[in-house]
């Protein structure tokens, strides 16, 4: 049965087409599978959609409970030249952090796991303010097509599969996310018609789940003749268009609308001098601790508290009289992207105005996009660069967005 198993895997692998351009790009519109997201791909079979993500500059973990479907999926990533980190688990019990996933994703094998356990999970992993990505991508048995004689043959030799004439519009998927509790539901489809060579075709069907697993070596042989003989006399051209349809389900976990609210649930308050500082977040902002503490020394360390867990902190240092900076601003990644940074911010302004302060100023790498974007939506100015000056302060080369952080970029604003 094992062997069995792998040779359905590379036949997966080999004949099995990848998703198309337009889904990844409809998901980007949602904010789905841009450069740096964090994505699970859970159930990769062959990781086709696992890729999608990693060729988008997403950072992948896939998993799957079939080591040699990942030996299989691992080396078709590594001959397209992409990154994906390959994990054997189970979709119910994945030992993933939590709440660790901007992008939790399935696709062909959704229906073949326990939907009610591995929905559990991804609300264990997913971040509370990530997206649920469930993909299918089935031919269509239309009337007289070679889908519709394939299948009649399939049900020939496994009569007890119910998959057959499926329209591509998983809607039964839906109801068990609702009652999971999964918000702000969309669904979206399109078709795409698919050439197949007669033996891609027939490899196609040999690792579907209709076939692998159900279907002994000997009802395979044979399923694979009767197939071949019908290509031969029915369909006579050598490659087959094949009708497919692309169905997509997005969702957002449950209590979303939650999410939305944390800023206003934060407690942000001044560290005790008692307390140790939260290293892990000062040197996420900042590789250099010695760095750290020259101007922790001086300065003054807020934190941000969520139901007693510190999420976010900066440090607040005074120049002059009436010239302070933000030296050091960082927020737990679990958390970000979730309004935290701009209430520290926010908050830090206050404090320096309440301290006498006319103008503030801080810093960030040429490399630090969301940073410079938040600066300046919130009223910084870019008054100067200083060039050159990570690679001289840093000993270690430091990469951030697919960019060498080089050049330190100054703002500053009036409080």
């Amino acid at each position: 049965m094992e062997t069995e198993f792998a040779q359905a895997a590379q036949d997966y692998a080999t004949h099995r087409t990848g998703y198309p351009d337009k889904l990844f790009q409809h998901l980007k519109q949602m904010n789905i599978g841009k450069p740096g997201q964090k994505v699970l791909d859970m159930v990769t079979g062959s990781g086709n959609l696992a890729r999608g993500f990693a060729e988008r500059g997403c950072h992948v973990t896939a998993i799957d409970d079939k080591q040699h479907v990942l030996a299989q999926a691992d080396s078709l990533t590594k001959k397209a030249n992409l990154q994906i980190d390959f994990q054997l688990a189970k979709t119910d019990k994945t030992c993933l952090s939590n709440h660790s996933y901007d992008v939790v994703s399935a696709g062909r094998c959704w229906q073949q796991v326990n939907q009610a356990t591995t929905l559990n999970e991804i609300k264990r992993v997913i971040m509370p303010r990530g997206h649920l990505v469930i993909t299918d991508f089935n031919w269509l048995p239309y009337q007289g097509e070679v889908t519709q004689l394939t299948e009649h043959l399939m049900l020939r030799f496994n009569p007890a599969w119910t998959g057959a004439d499926n329209n591509g519009f998983q809607l039964s998927w839906l109801d068990e996310m609702h009652n999971q509790g999964f918000e702000n539901i969309e669904t979206f489809s399109f078709d795409r018609t698919i050439a197949f060579s007669q033996a891609a075709w027939r490899g196609n069907v040999l690792s579907h789940h209709a076939v692998v697993g159900q279907l002994s070596a000997l009802q395979t042989k044979s399923l694979d003749a009767e197939l071949t003989l019908m290509l031969r006399n029915v369909f006579t051209d050598t490659t087959l268009n094949i009708p497919h349809r692309i169905f997509a389900i997005v969702a957002r976990p449950p209590h979303f609308g939650e999410a939305k609210d944390i800023p206003k649930k934060l407690i942000i308050r001044q560290l005790a001098v008692y307390e140790k500082p939260p290293w892990d977040l000062l040197l996420l902002a900042d590789p250099s601790r010695s760095q750290v503490n020259q101007y922790l020394s001086k300065g003054h360390c807020y934190i941000a508290m969520l139901n007693d867990e510190i999420v976010g902190e900066y440090v607040l240092l005074q120049k002059t009289h009436t010239r302070f900076e933000i030296m050091n601003l960082a927020v737990t990644p679990k958390f970000q992207r979730q309004g935290i940074g701009l209430q520290l911010i926010k908050r830090a302004l206050t404090e320096a105005k309440q301290r006498g302060a006319t103008l503030v100023d801080i810093g960030t790498g040429n490399s630090s996009i969301a940073e410079l974007k938040l600066y300046q939506r919130v009223g910084f100015n870019i008054t100067h660069i200083e060039k050159g000056y990570f690679t001289a302060q840093y000993p270690r080369t430091i990469i951030e967005n697919g960019i060498t952080r080089k050049d330190k970029i100054c703002l500053s604003i009036n409080v």
